[in-house]
């Protein structure tokens, strides 16, 4: 008992796709070794200084690279935050292009000292 013609065609097709993925799963995978094989640059752990765009930072080695200039941020880079330098004047502050900090407080409308009553020497 053979195979058909028709038989023998899908049991070629399928035994060149079975190739094909076999040979595709090789090749992947030998990639993944590749990354995997990288040579070390730095000691797993070790910090270093960095700059970025102009906002300083640090880079941390892990599995031996360095992984990129990262800097820990306490607000939005342009973000605006109220503040006040006395009790009767109001502004806001303007946080810088790195999210590291904020400006001096900018007053909106400071107050006209000269017509404050009680003034000394009035």
């Amino acid at each position: 008992m053979g195979f058909s013609i028709d038989e023998k065609k899908w049991l070629i097709i399928y035994l060149g796709l079975l190739i094909v993925v076999a040979i595709g799963s090789f090749l992947f995978q030998s990639e993944g070794k590749k990354v995997e094989e990288k040579e070390a640059v730095c000691k797993d752990g070790a910090v270093r200084g960095c700059t970025l765009e102009g906002c300083k930072g640090v880079e941390k080695c892990i599995n031996g690279q360095w992984n990129g200039c990262t800097w820990e941020r306490i607000c939005t880079p342009g973000e605006k935050v109220p503040c006040s330098q006395n009790a009767c004047s109001l502004g806001y502050k303007i946080c810088n292009k790195c999210g590291t900090a904020f400006s001096e407080c900018i007053m909106e409308n400071p107050p006209d000292l000269k017509n404050l009553p009680g003034k000394i020497g009035a």
